[in-house]
């Protein structure tokens, strides 16, 4: 179903990155890149043609989720990526915070069951659920 995509997976958690690609191992054509806080985020993002999707903690050491998305919108070439927050943090302003810098959707780490159908709809393009919680 997914194919030739470049997903890109910023959370500090070695563990989380291991489970984001086996979830996603049917997915044989994409590429994973790896960064480890918003910093390296960045730098993955401006050194690529194109990425398209980024799964993104809140919570990073150098630049954290939020951080990121804000420097991330600023450029009008990465406004259209989406962004899947997989953290378990679930403050209320700062979930109104990714809602306001266009953040497709929030996945509970807890919960992360939907996780799937969430990337394949998001790189379907289909409507953000606007920050529903799965």
């Amino acid at each position: 179903m997914l194919s030739s995509k470049k997903i890109l997976i910023a959370d500090d958690s070695e563990f989380v990155h291991h489970i984001c690609k086996a979830r996603l191992a049917r997915c044989r054509d994409c590429v994973f890149l790896s960064a480890k806080n918003g910093h390296d985020a960045y730098t993955i993002l401006s050194g690529e043609d194109k990425i398209d999707l980024i799964v993104l903690d809140l919570n990073m050491p150098l630049m954290n989720g939020i951080e990121f998305m804000e420097k991330m919108r600023r450029n009008p070439l990465y406004k259209q990526i989406p962004v899947i927050v997989l953290s378990t943090d679930e403050n209320e302003d700062k979930l109104k915070m990714l809602r306001s810098l266009g953040a497709w959707a929030f996945v509970k780490k807890s919960q992360a069951d939907s996780f799937i159908n969430m990337i394949e709809d998001a790189l379907a393009k289909k409507p953000s659920p606007l920050l529903e919680f799965h």
